[in-house]
């Protein structure tokens, strides 16, 4: 007798094989999800049973038959154990999954397996059995027990409590991806059919198990859902729970701006309807933001403010990238923020302060003014002289404060901002004749050459990012101070910056330099500063879409720097 009985059949048991070790391998590829290492296992494991069930059927060697059932079962029963593993990890729900749970999971799998090995001393799994010729094979014949049927209820119960679990998961996705629900039901139908017939003794292909077979369309099956409906790409229930949950407005759309899916937030701010929004363009149906929309279609990266005339609430939109498991852009998530009462309290902290500080301005001034008298006073003795001038730094640190909050204020609510052409080399002159006095005071060396690249900014507000800089740069570098000004052009902006010859910083003072009230510990009493002016720089270059920065090392000093956009060809000419 040959070893191996081959017929045109085996083919199809050879590919339903090669597909499911395929899908394994080609999920091990994909990124990491919930589930996906357990999907891997379960097509593994299909692929053994698949091929052992065939390397028995054609074989006529009886060892090599008993050790091909024997292995064909435990990939049958390691596809059931991990097709339900998958399944609550996928959907999130994975909670059950406690080691005592997974313990009880396996009870009946592993008795199952054990009297597999163990078949030809007891009748429990198989009453009886006998190798036998049936239209032309050499097979083996088998009559069920207890033990086989309550394997089969136990698989079935699985089989069908995880598809339940997995459309339901499913069903919370956007509509778009819905459709997968059709293609799961229809790999569960030709896995549970056939076998169901096939264990009922209704087998149209006898003698040959046909849920092997199956594996060839499961396998397409799932092949499908995979690529066109990003199935193991976006996790069903996490997804359930992130969009669906959310009090924030979320707004899926894909590449061409065609809405995919709207949360109930979303609805509500904008007052949609689900099934009338979805698969339309979201340009046909915001017209009020228009601008808005289009220009976020085109930055990966966007970030706007609208207000809702029909809520009277503002929104802050921000927008993220959808990658498919290639890592190819499929759409953008709009995530929309109330923003309102943050919005109300800022501009209450701003009527605030400069209601304050114009309070405050006026009675300074006063004190600024008397002690400019009391200063010139011939009879004054040490002491009260020392006590004046005392008086009038203090008077003079408060009021640069107050006219810094001022100026902060102003930057903050300033939207329509007029901006032009910079002539740097007349800001340059303004910023240096008004820190005339400090330079004669620290006996300062200004060194700069006057032919600057053009910028476009708003030259009020430059000179003050120029004072703030270049004071920094007289009070805190080395005696006397030698202060370098220049600018460097890049690709779209140009770089203007300060260098000193001070000490230099750390990386841990670098790290606060530009919040608000923040100043150096080691520098709080070498000057009279006090924790705005970067703070404003930052404020005013941020406003101008630039950027700023610090380049230092100790012992090298520090070259302070802010960028501005460069002034476009066409606008010069």
């Amino acid at each position: 007798m040959n070893s191996w009985q081959f017929t045109p059949i085996a083919i199809l048991y050879f590919i339903a094989a090669l597909i499911s070790f395929s899908l394994s391998i080609f999920v091990w590829k994909m990124r990491d999800v919930n589930g996906k290492t357990y999907f891997r296992f379960l097509n593994l494991f299909t692929g053994i049973w698949t091929l052992a069930y065939a390397l028995m059927v054609f074989s006529t060697n009886i060892m090599m038959k008993l050790i091909m059932l024997r292995i064909s079962y435990l990939g049958l029963i390691c596809s059931v154990v991990f097709w339900l593993f998958f399944v609550l990890s996928y959907t999130n729900s994975d909670n059950w999954l406690s080691k005592w749970m997974k313990g009880l999971i396996l009870i009946i799998p592993v008795l199952s397996f054990i009297q597999i090995l163990t078949f030809q001393y007891h009748r429990f799994y198989y009453t009886s059995y006998e190798f036998t010729e049936v239209d032309g094979l050499f097979v083996l014949v088998k009559e069920y027990g207890p033990g086989f049927y309550i394997w089969v209820l136990y698989s079935y119960i699985i089989l069908i409590a995880g598809g339940i679990i997995l459309i339901r998961g499913i069903i919370n996705m956007p509509i778009k991806f819905r459709r997968q629900i059709f293609v799961i039901i229809f790999i569960l139908l030709i896995i549970f059919i056939p076998n169901l017939l096939y264990n009922l003794g209704i087998n149209p292909i006898a003698p040959y198990e046909p849920t092997s077979l199956s594996f060839v369309l499961i396998g397409i099956g799932f092949f499908s859902i995979i690529h066109f409906d990003k199935f193991l790409n976006i996790v069903p229930v996490a997804y359930n729970l992130v969009f669906r949950s959310t009090k924030s407005g979320v707004i899926i759309i894909n590449e061409q701006g065609v809405i995919i899916d709207i949360n109930a937030s979303a609805e509500q701010i904008f007052n949609f309807n689900l099934k009338e929004i979805v698969g339309n363009n979201i340009l046909d149906l915001m017209h009020d933001y228009k601008a808005v929309y289009e220009q976020l279609l085109v930055d990966q990266e966007f970030k706007a403010e609208i207000y809702n005339e029909k809520n009277n609430r503002h929104y802050e939109i921000i927008t993220d990238l959808l990658y498919d498991y290639n890592k190819k852009i499929i759409g953008r998530i709009l995530m929309f923020y109330d923003v309102t009462d943050r919005k109300q309290a800022i501009l209450e902290l701003d009527a605030y302060a400069r209601t304050v500080a114009h309070d405050l301005k006026n009675p300074m001034n006063t004190i600024l003014g008397f002690t400019a008298i009391f200063k010139e006073y011939e009879n004054l003795n040490d002491k009260q002289r020392e006590f004046t001038n005392y008086i009038h730094e203090s008077a003079n640190k408060m009021h640069d404060i107050i006219e810094g909050l001022l100026l902060l204020a102003r930057v903050r609510n300033n939207k329509d901002i007029k901006t032009s052409s910079l002539e740097m080399d007349v800001i340059i002159e303004k910023v240096l004749y008004r820190l005339e006095d400090l330079i004669k005071q620290t006996n300062g060396n200004i060194n700069y050459n006057n032919k600057w690249p053009l910028s476009v900014g708003y030259p009020i507000w430059i000179e003050e990012v120029w004072v703030n800089y270049i004071s920094n740069a007289l009070k805190y570098s080395g005696s006397p101070p030698y202060v370098e000004l220049g600018a460097t052009e890049m690709k779209d902006s140009i770089k203007f910056w300060v260098k000193d010859n001070g000490k230099g910083l750390t990386i841990e003072e670098k790290k606060d330099l530009f919040n608000e009230f923040s100043q150096l510990e080691s520098r709080k009493n070498d000057t009279e500063g006090h924790g705005l002016g970067l703070s404003i720089v930052k404020r005013i270059v941020t406003k101008l879409d630039g950027n700023v920065g610090i380049e230092t090392e100790i012992g090298s000093g520090c070259t302070f720097f802010f960028t501005l956009p460069k002034v476009k060809k066409e606008a010069v000419q």
